[in-house]
């Protein structure tokens, strides 16, 4: 758990703040994260998710393949939030049965409950979001996304959906 309040706090801190970033993917604290003036990033192989992150989610859970690709799936919805148009309502609520999937899929493969575990699924979450908006301009996107979406929910209930949510 330290390790990963670190990183949150880390990576908020140090946007763009190069040189603090990169002694710390130097010594391996962190990943080597794309700082592209983009807010999408780099996605070379067109698969929904950032390359940079994908490749830190396949290293880390290489062994591990059920949580790989839940934390892929994720990752994938925040990488939708982050291309949305954010005057966009209904692109917007699109995105909620699609973020609603990928956390019940994080909860049912991330087993541990433990709160200062880092493989607990609230902690893989929040260590994805700030791995995807490491840059003040996707920090703020999605800080904005947060937001328009919570007021577009406010007072609505939501159930989570049922069976597999984990994509094949």
């Amino acid at each position: 758990m330290k390790k990963l309040g670190f990183l949150l706090v880390a990576t908020v801190f140090f946007v763009g703040c190069r040189t603090d970033l990169d002694s710390l993917e130097k010594t391996g604290r962190i990943p080597k994260l794309d700082r592209t003036d983009t807010l999408a990033g780099i996605d070379a192989n067109k698969d929904g998710v950032r390359d940079d992150i994908e490749k830190w989610i396949k290293k880390r859970w290489k062994k591990d393949i059920k949580k790989q690709k839940a934390a892929l799936q994720y990752a994938k919805m925040i990488q939708l939030s982050m291309n949305v148009d954010l005057d966009d309502e209904n692109a917007i609520r699109k995105l909620d049965p699609i973020e609603s999937r990928a956390v019940v899929c994080m909860s049912n493969s991330f087993e541990s409950r433990n709160i200062k575990d880092e493989q607990n699924p609230h902690n893989v979450r929040q260590e994805i979001k700030a791995y995807t908006t490491n840059t003040k301009k996707r920090f703020k996107h999605f800080m904005e996304y947060t937001q328009k979406s919570s007021d577009l929910f406010n007072g609505e209930v939501i159930s989570l959906p049922e069976g597999d949510t984990c994509e094949k």
